[in-house]
């Protein structure tokens, strides 16, 4: 999604299962691909389902048996830009080491 044109400013992620109480979602592991808006959605038809939010922090959030939820994070787009822009900038100023093999 980074290099994606146009950018992407939301993700909808529905997972309209019923899941168990063992049940983690494990795709927001890959949560340093999560730019924008991440939504999750989930039943519960058998209770106690959670997630982590896309945090460094992962903070779990569950959701109650037999009960519809959505849950979400609103991240500053422009904060997350800026932030990506100075670090893209930082490693282009590392100098890259290549081994001769010779």
């Amino acid at each position: 999604l980074k290099n994606f044109e146009p950018p992407i400013d939301i993700i909808l992620n529905p997972a309209f299962t019923p899941v168990t109480a063992d049940f983690k979602a494990a795709h927001f592991d890959a949560r340093r691909s999560i730019y924008a808006y991440s939504f999750f959605a989930n039943i519960g038809e058998f209770g106690e389902s959670l997630i982590y939010t896309p945090e460094k922090d992962r903070t779990e959030r569950i959701i109650a048996a037999k009960e519809e939820g959505l849950i979400y994070k609103d991240i500053d787009l422009f904060k997350l830009r800026s932030e990506r822009k100075k670090w893209e900038k930082e490693q282009k100023k590392e100098t890259l080491f290549i081994q001769s093999t010779r």
